[in-house]
C-alpha cells in the first residue's frame, strides 16, 4: 500500500491487489529463472485477514516505508487524516503475501 498526499492534504492509497500480487510475483520468478543460478522455485501466494483497531491500523501504516520516510509534519497530517476518516469500528484488512524459495544451483 502506497499513501500519497496533493497539495490540498488529501490522502489517496493504491490498494495492492491479489492480481498485482500474482503479476509481481510472476515477474520476480521470471528474473530468477533468467539469472541461471537457482533450480525451480517453489512458491505460494497466501491471503489471510487482519482485524485491526483503527488506532493500531494508523500505527502500522506509519511504519510503512514510503510513510516513515516523509516529513513529521506529513505523517501527522496522514494520521489526523485517517483517524477522521476510520471512526472508531474495527477493520479486517486482507494481508497478501507472496512467498518464494529456490535451491541455487
Amino acid at each position: 500500500m502506497r499513501a500519497q498526499a496533493d497539495r490540498s492534504n488529501r490522502f489517496a492509497f493504491d490498494l495492492v491487489s491479489d492480481d498485482y500480487v500474482q503479476r509481481d510475483a510472476a515477474a520476480g520468478r521470471e528474473e530468477l529463472a533468467a539469472s541461471g543460478l537457482f533450480a525451480e522455485p517453489w512458491w505460494k501466494v497466501c491471503a489471510r485477514t487482519l482485524s485491526y483497531t483503527p488506532a493500531r491500523f494508523v500505527s502500522f501504516l506509519l511504519t510503512l516505508s514510503g510513510v516513515a520516510a516523509q516529513p513529521a509534519e506529513w505523517r501527522a497530517d496522514l494520521a489526523r487524516a485517517l483517524h477522521d476518516r476510520l471512526g472508531e469500528r474495527p477493520l479486517a484488512v486482507t494481508d497478501l503475501v507472496y512467498v518464494v524459495a529456490a535451491r541455487r544451483r
